[in-house]
């Protein structure tokens, strides 16, 4: 029992993992991984990771590759071969690029909705006409 812990030495964080793989659920909180600018660097902060420290960054792209085979050995999740090779800035970037193409696509969904019930409006607008135009001729 050498590197096993005793369930005194368990903290909070610990017993909630052991927890959440007892129901079967994901120790990662997946939710709250979806980061808006500036908030990956938040997060790596808080988990002491330093981006100019070669170290630090040697961790991370090694992290990155277990993630990764985790996904595609386990969960049969296809990452593409850009993805697995993009440095975190060409990430970053094209997460920015995707955020805006979403947030522009979102747009053109609410148009669309709104022309479309502005159309279904007309439309029973010039049917209701259609059926009372021969009962009020116009002269």
């Amino acid at each position: 029992m050498s590197g096993l812990k005793r369930l005194e030495e368990f903290t909070l964080a610990d017993l909630e993992a052991v927890r959440l793989i007892l129901r079967g659920d994901s120790v990662i909180d997946w939710h709250r991984l979806n980061f808006v600018a500036g908030e990956a660097d938040e997060f790596l902060a808080s988990q002491e990771f330093q981006a100019a420290n070669p170290a630090d960054r040697a961790r991370m792209r090694n992290l990155r590759a277990e993630a990764i085979g985790y996904l595609r050995r386990h969960l049969d999740y296809p990452i593409p071969k850009p993805v697995e090779n993009a440095s975190v800035e060409e990430l970053r970037q094209e997460n920015q690029r995707l955020r805006k193409e979403l947030r522009r696509a979102e747009l053109e969904r609410e148009i669309l909705k709104e022309l479309r019930r502005i159309c279904e409006g007309v439309a029973a607008k010039c049917v209701w006409v259609r059926q009372l135009r021969d009962s009020f001729p116009v002269t």
